[in-house]
């Protein structure tokens, strides 16, 4: 009986650290796995500081993420700028001199700010983001879709 009233405890903590949102900071950006488990929300995401005013941001449905090279940044052999990461509540924030991009840890939701917190451009509330499975000529893969206010 003794050992029943153990698990409770250790199976409580065991799943409140499953269900928590965890983020790492990286050389260059983040790196997110959301709370949510809806088919609808990318399982994580990751921000990269591209430049003081360019934040190069990728979802991703599955554990890690493609090792193709984008199309939309190029290629530098420069450091990433100064960046900062702040979690309040709910929200990550990751920042440069000259724009702000806040995460919601839940939805993945973002929101980019300039340096004064004017909102510069907003994903749809809830994510904008979809993700639905597709099959080309025997390659299996994603039709996604990404919506802005």
């Amino acid at each position: 009986m003794r050992r029943f009233f153990l698990l409770i405890p250790v199976s409580v903590i065991l799943f409140t650290m499953c269900s928590q949102t965890t983020w790492v900071k990286t050389d260059n950006g983040v790196i997110i796995r959301l709370r949510s488990v809806s088919a609808d929300i990318p399982g994580q995401m990751k921000l990269e500081i591209a430049d003081n005013d360019v934040i190069h941001v990728l979802a991703s449905t599955k554990k890690g993420f493609s090792e193709e090279k984008s199309l939309c940044v190029i290629d530098q052999d420069l450091p990433a700028p100064d960046f900062r990461v702040k979690q309040v509540q709910d929200t990550l924030m990751v920042s440069t001199v000259r724009v702000i991009a806040k995460v919601s840890l839940e939805t993945g939701q973002v929101i980019f700010c300039d340096e004064n917190g004017k909102v510069i451009l907003s994903e749809k509330a809830g994510g904008g983001k979809s993700f639905a499975p597709v099959t080309v000529e025997g390659t299996s893969g994603y039709s996604v879709g990404q919506v802005f206010d």
